[in-house]
């Protein structure tokens, strides 16, 4: 079997993308994830998704009193756009099909925020990601942040949450890690960031007596990892903000902060 380009292969599971990413441990990722942006105040004002895929931040975050005055998104599969499309009709204006290497330009304005979620960034080359922070960076207004989230440090095929191992009858895409220490560099060298983090996000765990058997009600294994990865990160914020400098521990993806200076 041969391996799939990032583009096919997300063709080939557009359809069912949303149901295979409902494991327990994806959506207290995903819950956790949404509760760390809104608490960064990265969920309000002009934001871009970045390789939006079939919609998860509208399918977690709108509501008739959101405080995303307006919203953009773009992805280089035309099969996830039209998902999302289908879900979400009164967004079809607000997305383009694009990459992350096209011009940034065809996006007119700049943002609050600048958001790249799960790891989309990782189908490219290291080259290709680094070029793709700079395109993404000059779209973020002055005083705006960029989050991107890339692989951590545990490969994908390691991960029992992974799409490379939850659709086993296709052979996944070829993707790239990139380093925590290259991660903060390049998001150090982009003109005029400042408050710069990689924090480690969805840590792996080791074994616990204490988590539910997976014939436990659904919910109940939600709140367990929900708890876990939260205060894993809590933990992670805390050491950041302290300069402990240590290596981070094994974790799925690194969140990739950077604020751009009003200056």
């Amino acid at each position: 079997m041969r391996t799939l380009t990032a583009q096919e292969y997300y063709a080939e599971i557009a359809e069912f993308y949303d149901e295979e990413t409902k494991s327990p441990i994806m959506l207290a990722e995903d819950i956790v994830l949404f509760d760390f942006l809104e608490n960064e105040g990265l969920l309000q004002g002009a934001v871009l998704d970045a390789g939006c895929g079939t919609g998860l931040l509208l399918d977690h975050c709108y509501r008739p009193n959101w405080e995303i005055t307006e919203y953009r998104g773009y992805d280089f599969s035309k099969e996830m756009l039209d998902k999302m499309k289908s879900k979400w009709p009164s967004f079809r204006e607000r997305l383009n099909r694009m990459s992350f290497l096209d011009d940034h330009d065809k996006i007119g304005g700049t943002f609050d925020a600048v958001l790249s979620l799960y790891a989309g960034l990782n189908c490219l080359t290291r080259p290709e990601m680094s070029l793709a922070f700079h395109n993404l960076w000059k779209k973020v207004k002055k005083g705006g942040t960029m989050c991107l989230m890339t692989y951590g440090n545990v490969a994908p095929e390691d991960r029992e949450t992974s799409l490379h191992n939850i659709v086993t009858d296709k052979k996944g895409y070829a993707y790239t890690m990139i380093e925590e220490s290259v991660l903060y560099t390049w998001l150090r060298d982009l003109p005029n960031s400042t408050d710069v983090r990689v924090l480690p996000f969805s840590q792996a765990q080791e074994k616990d007596e204490s988590e539910p058997m997976t014939s436990s009600d659904n919910m109940e294994s939600i709140l367990y990892h929900r708890n876990r990865i939260e205060n894993d990160l809590d933990e992670a914020t805390l050491r950041d903000s302290m300069k402990g400098g240590t290596r981070s521990p094994s974790c799925s993806f690194f969140l990739c902060l950077a604020t751009k200076t009003t200056t």
